[in-house]
């Protein structure tokens, strides 16, 4: 089990790589930070859904909120991920302007 405090080192040092990733736009648009790259591992995969409410979506709040990327096609993302219902409800929910955000195709979700 772990300890709040480590939970909150955990989820800081995701904000930052994120952000990193980001600035340096690994993994393409939908990547997010390199978060949802497409990896064919489902281990890896439902260790980040696993750890969704915990680490994910607080590090989300924040990178969100930066105005560099407020612009980001989070639910493209997600969706293009195959993320299970329950996680893509929640991105609709905490980050309702992603519907309304279009990819660099001018798709939206």
């Amino acid at each position: 089990k772990i300890n709040k405090e480590l939970l909150a080192i955990l989820s800081n040092n995701m904000l930052t790589l994120m952000i990193k990733g980001i600035q340096l736009e690994i993994g393409g648009e939908y990547a997010i930070g390199g978060l949802f790259s497409h990896t064919p591992n489902q281990d890896i995969r439902d260790r980040i859904f696993h750890n969704w409410n915990k680490l994910v979506l607080p590090a989300l709040d924040h990178v969100m909120a930066l105005p560099c990327t407020n612009h980001l096609p989070l639910l493209q993302a997600v969706i293009a991920f195959n993320a299970p219902p329950d996680i893509i409800k929640t991105i609709v929910r905490r980050f309702p302007d992603t519907i309304n955000i279009a990819d660099c195709h001018g798709m939206y979700p």
